[in-house]
């Protein structure tokens, strides 16, 4: 027991120490962590750590996914319902098929391996999205795009990895019996999720502690999970359909303000401590010479994988963009392709096969070279990627602008301020005179050059006024749900004109993406 409390806090140690470092190295947190498991695993500093399935399927998953789905707004979610959901499931197949061809035709698997492999590798981890995505800043519609489509793919690859394993195991494959297993774990999950969390909130609703609200969080987000596994059905569906009803229905219903802030910094310390445990976990179960002796078949996997990405984004976002309006940015599929990263969920699965599957090695240590690719090579460019489409944070000439305008204010306050103090007597007439001519003096210069900027750079003008924009949309949306926290707004209303503002921020953020 010693020994398992020093590693869990060595590595909480090198987490933390990783966690400095990245305030000074521009790289994702995900990635180095991973590069220093690597490091460790290479100097055998630790132990080797088991990483088993039990432990991150139902310690480390219901957290992260829970963490994650709170987080995400219905109205958002709603407005993309049929674009999420046809990713996530049509495209998740897709993908699927689509690797595994390249895995047998290329990589010479048997067709149930290459299918078994194409179950494994299709998951999208919310993990790796969430950490990568939210911190690089890419607009609010798209972030809740690739949220919404990496917590429901979960489900899809996961009955779909059940399904082919059974087959892989048994020799005996049914089509009805498989569509019929697909169709009673995703709606099962769905309804195990939605009854446990309605339950929850009822409860909530009688209660005003934070820390009891918190504990009751906690008791849904694995009772949901546990539950739905002991009845069959999908955990993943159950525990991403509960966070979703609590993070909506449950903060307007359930909960002050006080304790949504409560809830929402607990659950995000939770996930930040498990996605730092399980990045530097992934990185400690990769050995070095066994990728290197299955290079040509990672090799391989990488080509399945954004392949099979490849042809179901973009022929699904131009049916969704011709069909249902869905508009969906080009540069956003680009985004969705090349942030397709793997992580704790795909290894977890490779490392559930039964060992007498056939080419378990050859699937364990693919998948490990095709996750680490994923974390490395999209998480190093990541950032270089979205600027250059325009999609990161804002551009230099856009920071400088605001600092300007910052500057702008502070000094507009100071010399208000500075009135006040002489006009009661704290300084002289003298030293009032100086402190004014050298704020004044300031306050024009800053405002010659924010003029200067706005004249050689027509754009920002516009960008500027975007913004703008969207703070008093944004601020006039707070304001509708404040309504209806208070009972002056009913519920059909309320969700009507959160909806509509909802609309017109995304038309500012695609606006500001094409520019």
């Amino acid at each position: 027991m010693h020994h398992e409390v020093e590693t869990l806090l060595t590595l909480l140690l090198i987490a933390t120490s990783v966690a400095i470092l990245v305030r000074y190295v521009q790289l994702p947190y995900t990635v180095m962590l991973v590069l220093g498991g690597l490091v460790l695993g290479v100097l055998h500093y630790l132990p080797e750590v088991q990483m088993t399935p039990e432990i991150v399927m139902t310690i480390f998953l219901p957290i992260l996914l829970f963490e994650a789905a709170i987080n995400i707004e219905y109205s958002h979610l709603k407005a993309d319902l049929k674009s999420i959901l046809t990713m996530a499931v049509l495209g998740v197949l897709i993908s699927l098929f689509v690797t595994a061809g390249v895995m047998h035709w290329l990589g010479g698997l048997p067709w149930l391996i290459a299918l078994l492999f194409g179950s494994l590798i299709v998951a999208t981890d919310p993990v790796s999205v969430l950490a990568i995505f939210k911190k690089l800043g890419v607009p609010h519609r798209l972030t809740a795009i690739v949220e919404g489509e990496s917590l429901f793919n979960d489900g899809t690859a996961i009955v779909a990895f059940q399904i082919i394993l059974a087959v892989v195991v048994s020799g005996r494959f049914s089509a009805v019996d498989g569509i019929q297993k697909f169709l009673v774990v995703c709606l099962g999950g769905l309804a195990v999720g939605l009854v446990i969390a309605y339950g929850a909130i009822v409860l909530l609703e009688k209660i005003d502690d934070h820390l009891l609200e918190l504990m009751i969080t906690t008791v849904l987000a694995y009772g949901a999970y546990m539950v739905a596994e002991s009845l069959h059905v999908s955990g993943v569906i159950a525990v991403v359909s509960a966070g979703i009803m609590v993070g909506n229905m449950g903060w307007e219903r359930a909960m002050t303000a006080t304790t949504r802030v409560a809830v929402l910094t607990f659950w995000e310390y939770a996930a930040f401590v498990i996605n730092s445990l399980i990045f530097l976990l992934i990185g400690l179960q990769i050995h070095l010479d066994e990728l290197l002796r299955f290079a040509p078949l990672i090799g391989i996997g990488i080509l399945a994988l954004f392949a099979g990405r490849i042809l179901a984004i973009y022929p699904l976002a131009w049916a969704l963009n011709a069909g249902l309006k869905a508009r969906l940015p080009m540069k956003w599929m680009h985004i969705l392709v090349w942030g397709n990263l793997k992580g704790a969920l795909s290894m977890a699965l490779v490392m559930s096969l039964p060992a007498d599957v056939p080419y378990r090695k050859e699937l364990l240590v693919t998948i490990f070279g095709v996750v680490l690719f994923s974390l490395l090579v999209p998480g190093f460019s990541m950032t270089f990627f979205l600027k250059w489409l325009k999609l990161a944070q804002k551009d230099t000439i856009a920071e400088r602008f605001e600092l300007l305008q910052g500057e702008l204010v502070a000094v507009r306050s100071a010399l208000a301020e500075l009135e006040l103090m002489h006009a009661s007597g704290k300084f002289s007439k003298l030293i009032y005179e100086a402190q004014k001519a050298t704020y004044t003096q300031r306050f024009e210069s800053v405002e010659k050059e924010i003029a200067q900027l706005q004249s050689t750079e027509p754009e920002l003008v516009q960008l500027m006024s975007n913004m703008a924009q969207k703070h008093l949309l944004i601020t006039q949306k707070s304001s509708v749900q404040s309504a209806f926290r208070n009972g002056i707004l009913s519920a059909g209303a309320s969700q009507a004109l959160v909806h509509d503002l909802n609309r017109q921020i995304d038309d500012l953020e695609i606006s500001d993406s094409a520019h």
